[in-house]
């Protein structure tokens, strides 16, 4: 038994290495029919890929060593159900042979345009993910991110920079890929510690690209001073103006305009009426009556809320009537400063004056801006004089609530007193400016002209029309320049004598080129056709004196004096009044030289000698009548 038992075992080991070495030889051909068959399946399939994409450089190599790679190992295909974890196990394909597809774009679709709104560094330059499993961080090629620059390379990127700049490393890393012309993936995560986790990097591909950088002209500067290598980068500058001259052509366009937001947002059409109405918003937007605003935003949501209030009276076209509904709910909705400052005004607290005379106190006009809204308000300037070394205090400044542009007004209304009235003598005056009841920043030089007419009455002693309202910024030479904000401007000084009622003499004063600028409200050019409200244009400085002052301003003849009753007569006649203040101690000596020169032609020819000799008699008269010319000639200057 012993012995047959051992005859057992060894014939029993050499049928299993026979078994073993039929199985090796099963798998083999079981193997080769395995290659064989995914030979059959796959080249065709790589031959038809080939002839129809044989244009495309390296296609070949690639997709030949891809199939051989899949026929050498076709059992992990077959066997992908055996696999360890892969990032890729929700795919049907293996990781081993998936194609991680970074950038696709349709046939003749032309070159990718790309806005990127949130331009982060990997947003722009792409990354590769990583997933942990069990604590192990891992990745393959199949987590490669592409970047914006991925996306729009061949074509066009637009980015704004703004955003860009907020974002940490992004502006570098733009940069460096536009300087050298390849697109790279970098971790942050390397760039800024000196550790990490190990990763794919991806090859370098070539860039093709134009960056459009958008920016608000503020940005741009402090871009360009703080990165000089700006102008290498971005060579080609452009300004946009966010108007549109309007023309027969731009109106059409802006025509075409409005029905894109109609088509769009399947709205209710619109009649001429309405049309006629957006384009005189749009015109008012600009603030100039040649001229379209080219804000889209607030055009599209005029549009919209015009539909919806004729969508809710159920008519079945949007016309102006609409339009100015919506205008007037939004100006409502936007007008909460403006209802307290006439809150104010009608229960006295701000004091305005619409109508009487007052000595250096005028009307000027005022803008305030908050948020996107803008409104004009009536501001009571005053000036005060009095005797002193010739400085023109400016409270505003010296608070420090005026601006540099204001206080520029102030020193050039300065330089035009000291040309018209200081050519032969220091002015022996000092005054000062204020807005009264103004407790926040003032700024711009359109009031010049309302504070050199206010300190002209303080001086002249005569008294402004409180009826007129004034704006408008001036030069050394008294002419007068256009400023902003006229329509808001003469709106609000048109509200505020509504309120305190109109008597058909009130109205604004503006410079002549803001005339080109007015895109007043119905209500205002409907008072204007009746003569309850006025708008006078001026070119110079006399004729907005001559209008608040109802008198002439006055000419200067050859020895350097106005004509009489006149407002530059007047205020020559307050400088010299405080020239003889400043110089009283010569003043009361005159009197007495005279008296002593008379005395002194008296000694050289006594009267009896004068009566005896005829010689001397008609010397005498002679100079009599010459004196009593001089003295004629001073009385008719006078």
């Amino acid at each position: 038994i012993a012995s047959n038992m051992r005859y057992m075992d060894k014939k029993l080991e050499r049928l299993g290495l026979h078994l073993g070495d039929l199985e090796d030889d099963a798998r083999d051909r079981v193997q080769v029919l395995n290659r064989d068959i995914a030979k059959q399946v796959v080249m065709p399939r790589v031959e038809q890929m080939l002839t129809k994409f044989k244009h495309v450089d390296g296609l070949e190599q690639y997709l030949k060593q891809y199939a051989e790679d899949i026929i050498n190992n076709v059992e992990i295909v077959l066997e992908q159900e055996e696999d360890d974890f892969t990032p890729a196990q929700f795919s049907r394909v293996p990781a081993r042979f998936q194609a991680n597809v970074i950038v696709t774009h349709k046939p003749n679709s032309g070159a990718p345009v790309i806005f990127e709104d949130f331009p982060t560094h990997y947003n722009l330059l792409g990354h590769v993910e990583q997933l942990t499993q069990n604590g192990t961080i891992t990745t393959d090629f199949t987590l490669i991110r592409p970047g914006s620059l991925h996306n729009a390379n061949g074509g066009f990127l637009m980015l704004e920079a703004e955003q860009l700049l907020e974002q940490p490393y992004a502006w570098q890393g733009l940069k460096r890929a536009l300087k050298s012309g390849h697109l790279k993936l970098s971790s942050l995560e390397h760039m800024l510690t000196l550790t990490g986790s190990i990763s794919i990097e991806p090859a370098s591909i070539p860039l093709n690209i134009k960056v459009v950088l958008l920016a608000e002209p503020e940005i741009y500067y402090e871009i360009l001073e703080l990165e000089p290598e700006l102008g290498s980068i971005f060579k080609i500058r452009a300004d946009f103006t966010d108007t549109l001259q309007r023309n027969d052509e731009n109106e059409q366009a802006y025509m075409q305009l409005i029905a894109d937001y109609v088509q769009s947002d399947k709205l209710l059409p619109f009649d001429r009426s309405a049309l006629s109405a957006l384009l005189t918003d749009s015109s008012r937007q600009a603030e100039d009556q040649s001229s379209l605003s080219l804000h889209a935003l607030t055009l599209g949501d005029l549009i919209r809320e015009a539909h919806h209030h004729a969508f809710e009276a159920g008519d079945k076209m949007v016309s102006e009537k609409h339009i100015n509904t919506a205008l007037d709910h939004r100006k409502y909705r936007l007008g909460y400063l403006r209802e307290l400052f006439w809150q104010d005004l009608t229960r006295g607290t701000q004091l305005i004056e619409t109508r009487g005379h007052r000595l250096g106190q005028i009307n000027a006009l005022s803008v305030i801006h908050y948020a996107d809204v803008e409104f004009g308000l009536p501001s009571r300037l005053t000036a005060s004089v009095y005797q002193g070394g010739g400085d023109i205090l400016d409270i505003e400044r010296s608070v420090e609530l005026g601006g540099s542009l204001h206080a520029k007004g102030v020193l050039l209304m300065a330089s035009f007193l000291k040309a018209h009235f200081g050519r032969e003598q220091t002015l022996h005056f000092s005054a000062a400016l204020a807005f009264e009841q103004s407790y926040g920043q003032v700024d711009g030089d359109s009031a010049t002209v309302a504070e050199l007419s206010a300190l002209i009455s303080a001086i002249s002693q005569l008294p402004i029309d409180q009826s007129w309202a004034i704006t408008g910024s001036m030069n050394q030479l008294g002419q007068v320049q256009p400023i902003g904000g006229v329509n808001a401007k003469i709106e609000g000084f048109f509200d505020a004598c509504k309120l305190q009622g109109l008597t058909g003499k009130q109205g604004v004063i503006i410079p002549r080129q803001n005339m080109q600028h007015l895109m007043l409200r119905k209500d205002v050019i409907a008072a204007v056709e009746e003569g309850q409200f006025h708008i006078h244009a001026i070119d110079n400085i006399a004729q907005a004196l001559e209008i608040l002052m109802a008198r002439p301003v006055g000419t200067m003849d050859k020895k350097g004096r106005y004509s009489k009753n006149s407002i530059f007569a007047a205020v020559m006649e307050q400088l010299e009044y405080w020239q003889a203040i400043e110089d009283g101690a010569e003043f009361e000596e005159e009197p007495k030289k005279k008296k002593k020169k008379k005395k002194k032609k008296k000694d050289k020819a006594p009267i009896k000698e004068i009566l005896t000799d005829p010689d001397t008699l008609a010397e005498a008269l002679v100079a009599e009548s010459k004196e009593l010319e001089k003295s004629e000639v001073q009385q008719a200057e006078d």
